[in-house]
């Protein structure tokens, strides 16, 4: 992700060479997207990463190593071929582990929340209210994400059963994975 937004700067700033580069990178997020659609096991994402996604890989790298020397480092494109020779190892990862993801952008965004919130959760009262509220701000980042999953009626219903009292060994059913919406009475 950030890969391609150093070239996407190149590209804006008028260097169509740049356009080579998001051409290369719009590949590899296309062989990510056919392994998501067939329903890849990570082995099999990671075969069919091999097979298709190496030889792009490989020439990426030939085009970086072919215009990072001529290029002043100062340009958008030079920045862009900078960032994209120091963070190549990390890049060929993909080629190693198939339960990697190709970039990173789920989970920083999840991350956007509590790091923007930071300055205000930093007196939460104690250490035990700055526990409690990274246990609450986890379990709503994980209900979040559950697929149809109704996050206000799951966090009216879970308030409701934890001021009733819920007993201690029932706190598991409260968890976003477990929950089940009650049902209206007829």
């Amino acid at each position: 992700m950030h890969f391609r937004r150093y070239f996407y700067k190149a590209f804006e700033a008028g260097d169509p060479r740049a356009a080579v580069m998001l051409s290369h990178i719009k590949k590899l997020y296309k062989v990510e997207e056919a392994s998501r659609i067939a329903g890849d096991s990570h082995e099999e994402r990671l075969a069919r990463r091999l097979t298709e996604s190496s030889p792009i890989l490989d020439d990426i790298e030939d085009w970086i190593q072919q215009h990072e020397p001529t290029e002043p480092p100062k340009t958008p494109l030079g920045k862009a071929l900078t960032y994209a020779n120091n963070q190549w190892e990390l890049l060929r990862a993909i080629e190693v582990d198939g339960a990697l993801e190709i970039d990173n952008g789920d989970v920083e965004r999840v991350l956007r929340g509590p790091a923007m919130g930071r300055r205000n959760w930093l007196f939460a009262g104690s250490d035990e209210g700055g526990e409690r509220t990274a246990i609450i701000m986890t379990v709503l980042e994980t209900a979040a994400r559950q697929e149809g999953l109704d996050l206000r009626a799951y966090l009216h219903d879970v308030l409701l059963r934890i001021s009733a009292g819920i007993s201690v060994s029932r706190l598991d059913d409260l968890l976003p994975e477990n929950w089940v919406e009650p049902q209206p009475a007829a």
